[in-house]
């Protein structure tokens, strides 16, 4: 389902990234020049999703074609915004009401 909307999208959010396998699946889903933010809000977990798609897909981090920021992601991340897709790997409904707005 997610797939239809990448494969268009301009700008995603990764909420949750954790070790980032989903925010390189989402990258290899969208066109070239697009942009996938992927948030945690623990930086241990920033440093090995940095280490582990630099083992296979360092492209995708020198274009900046995947980014990753530290930050606490349950108001979203305004700051990369606004987003063609919004994917919650750690959220409630709660959650998603919040960052709705982004």
């Amino acid at each position: 389902m997610m797939k239809k909307h990448l494969k268009r999208a301009e700008r995603a959010l990764d909420v949750g990234s954790g070790c980032g396998y989903m925010t390189v699946c989402m990258a290899k889903m969208m066109p070239v020049k697009s942009t996938v933010i992927g948030i945690e809000h623990v930086q241990q977990l920033v440093n090995d999703s940095i280490e582990n798609v630099s083992k296979h897909h360092k492209y995708f981090l020198d274009s900046k074609k995947i980014q990753f920021v530290c930050n606490d992601g349950r108001e979203g991340y305004a700051i990369g915004g606004p987003y063609d897709v919004i994917y919650i790997g750690a959220g409630t409904c709660l959650f998603i009401f919040l960052i709705q707005s982004n």
